[in-house]
């Protein structure tokens, strides 16, 4: 799998290729999908405290809606990472607080039991979180948002050959309309220059002919 930028502005006009991001196939179905992303480093807080982790990643976070090209065959594709992700760790969290009260009972038949199946709870809740990422990571997801532009990871090859390729035809496109104005543009200055040369040249003043020597202006023609 690859991974490939994407501005806003391709976001914007749809400009993606008819590309399945997945598959690599040709495809006109397109996926709605929101992508969230904020830097990696502020999840070292959490082990310090959850609230203020929470209230930096707020913060930070920023967000993307893509109409991402997605074959109709995996239109769930981030679906059953969710659920499977999010079960695995409600089960363990439940698990393991629902053994702590029978680690605190009085009844010293439930507390051994207890506490092993609250040990068992906290490990599944570790691998749960561990595999909420495996999760995450292997499917389609941002590296990182900006203003201007959202990487994403995990896409197919194809995919960004596709769309480079229609940047290059899209450069190429931009390039011959950017000449048609340069064209247009120097025949008006050469148009504009000609009319202002002729527009100064001088308007010549016709002269008075003078009648023939030794004949007068007389319109019956005597002399």
């Amino acid at each position: 799998m690859a991974t490939v930028t994407i501005t806003r502005k391709e976001v914007i006009h749809d400009w993606l290729p008819e590309v399945c991001a997945l598959t690599g196939e040709p495809t006109d179905s397109v996926k709605h999908r929101t992508f969230y992303w904020q830097p990696a480093w502020v999840f070292a807080l959490l082990p310090l405290a959850l609230v203020p982790c929470l209230i930096v990643v707020y913060c930070l976070r920023k967000s993307m809606r893509v109409r991402l090209p997605l074959s109709p065959r995996k239109h769930g594709h981030w679906a059953w990472r969710m659920a499977v992700g999010s079960v695995a760790v409600t089960v363990s969290a439940l698990t393991f607080l629902f053994s702590s009260i029978f680690v605190s009972s009085t009844n010293p038949n439930v507390v051994e039991p207890g506490r092993v199946v609250m040990i068992a709870g906290g490990i599944g809740f570790v691998l749960s979180l561990i595999l909420f990422a495996v999760l995450t990571l292997t499917g389609i997801h941002p590296t990182k948002i900006t203003h201007d532009d959202i990487t994403l990871a995990g896409v197919h090859e194809n995919f960004v050959a596709a769309l480079e390729e229609e940047r290059e035809q899209e450069e190429e496109k931009y390039q011959r309309e950017k000449e048609k104005r340069r064209d247009a543009r120097d025949r008006r200055d050469r148009e504009r220059d000609e009319r202002e040369e002729r527009e100064s040249r001088p308007v010549p003043i016709a002269r008075r002919v003078s009648p023939p020597s030794g004949r007068k202006d007389d319109p019956a023609g005597n002399s």
